[in-house]
């Protein structure tokens, strides 16, 4: 499935805010989108699907599972989303994972799975997008510690195409999120790291 055939959500008349993304952004009951909100007095409609993927198979592509399918169609003013930890976990196993960071994303950050969705959100939408990247985790091990190296190089590509696109921009989630702001499972974010979060996204909004 590619970005574009991807990009294909619920109609709506416009929207503030629309938060996309896996579970980073839905974890606490969509507490990010919540705060964004009570942070920025906008609308903020939250997308947002635990196990979402860039670029699902094609069991986990017939809903929300789709990043792509979580945006909305008609006017956004903001788009907010993360991707490509599942995709990474659920292809290389958060192994041997080069060709599926190449896939997601180029060294460049110009090219990839990743650049042409954000490209396809803010051509059918009109939208800015926010990137938000991943933090870093928890310093016990889990299912995603073998990513962790890629997860970064995720975050350092989507910055370069952020600084050279006049309608991106890329926010570190781990500027805010540490490691003691992490839920009991050691990978998503606590109430503390949701609320963090949305406060690094509501500066870039404003």
């Amino acid at each position: 499935m590619t970005a574009l055939a991807s990009c294909a959500g619920t109609s709506t008349t416009g929207t503030d805010v629309a938060v996309v993304g896996d579970s980073v952004m839905a974890w606490n009951d969509g507490r990010l989108a919540r705060r964004l909100a009570a942070e920025t007095g906008m609308d903020v409609d939250d997308r947002s699907v635990s196990g979402a993927q860039v670029a699902p198979n094609a069991f986990l592509g017939l809903t929300g599972f789709a990043i792509g399918n979580q945006v909305p169609r008609g006017r956004v003013d903001w788009v907010v989303m993360n991707g490509g930890a599942n995709d990474l976990i659920l292809r290389c196993g958060c192994g041997q994972c080069d060709a599926d960071v190449e896939r997601l994303i180029d060294e460049d950050g110009r090219a990839g799975l990743l650049p042409r969705l954000w490209r396809d959100v803010h051509d059918a939408t009109g939208a800015r997008v926010v990137v938000v990247g991943y933090y870093d985790g928890s310093r016990q091990r889990t299912r995603f510690t073998g990513c962790r190296n890629d997860l970064a190089q995720l975050d350092a590509r989507a910055s370069r195409f952020a600084a050279a696109t006049a309608w991106a921009v890329f926010v570190d989630g781990g500027d805010v999120v540490t490691a003691d702001m992490l839920d009991p499972d050691q990978i998503h974010p606590s109430v503390a790291g949701s609320d963090a979060m949305a406060r690094l996204v509501a500066q870039a909004v404003r």
